[in-house]
């Protein structure tokens, strides 16, 4: 079982048009759609869920309601669980600004199906690109890492990677420190690169100066959870 993570705080309108795009696009996959309503204010939601999960049945829709306001993070860990208790193999987490144009599940099932030691996501930050660029002891390290707006992996590769780490709050820079923590596990980064896939880019929860900061502030709380490690990791991806 194929299970796609798609969290929503309002906006129901657009996680519609994601349902509607997973229905065209992808089911012919052994598939399911965990929405996990991030304890959305509208309540607009309310009659869209009700149709997907009683008259629809191309695959099964399951429906969660955080009690609380958990964020990106919280609510992909809740979806993930829930995907595990339903017995899913592979695991894929959307954000719901994602645009689906076609079947970009082949693709992650063709990379799988070479190596399955992968973390896969829709594109790879590998260039100096401001958040990945640290100074550890007078020597410059770029850490590469998967933008969190599509990420896929296996069940088991889930279970080693425990997860995103809510040290990081609701969100921001929890995808830079899954991708580290894979590749400090010895699996490799995979971008799609899909041209199905396109990412409207901060439509889900916005971008502002508050956003801003809290970006910032995880750098630092990455900074302090991996210091004693970038340089050697940093190595280990220049050698391969």
């Amino acid at each position: 079982m194929i299970s796609i993570i798609l969290p929503f705080f309002n906006k129901w309108e657009m996680t519609h048009q994601r349902l509607n795009e997973i229905y065209h696009h992808l089911s012919h996959h052994p598939i399911e759609v965990i929405l996990v309503d991030d304890a959305s204010t509208e309540d607009d939601y309310v009659g869209g869920v009700g149709w997907w999960q009683k008259s629809f049945n191309a695959f099964p829709v399951r429906y969660h309601r955080n009690e609380t306001n958990l964020g990106f993070i919280g609510s992909m860990n809740a979806g993930a669980e829930i995907a595990l208790k339903h017995n899913a193999d592979v695991l894929i987490f959307l954000s719901n600004d994602v645009v689906i144009s076609g079947d970009f599940i082949a693709d992650i099932l063709a990379v799988l199906a070479q190596d399955d030691k992968v973390l896969i996501g829709g594109e790879i930050i590998d260039w100096k690109a401001g958040w990945n660029e640290f100074n550890i002891e007078g020597k410059e390290i770029v850490i590469p890492w998967l933008g969190g707006w599509m990420l896929a992996c296996t069940d088991v590769i889930w279970h080693s990677l425990g997860g995103f780490d809510t040290r990081y709050g609701v969100s921001d820079f929890e995808d830079v420190d899954i991708s580290t923590t894979a590749l400090g596990l010895g699996y490799k980064l995979i971008p799609l690169n899909c041209k199905h896939l396109k990412h409207l880019v901060a439509k889900s929860f916005g971008y502002n100066d508050f956003r801003l900061e809290r970006t910032k502030h995880n750098r630092e709380v990455y900074i302090e959870k991996w210091k004693d490690k970038l340089e050697s990791l940093h190595q280990k991806i220049q050698s391969n």
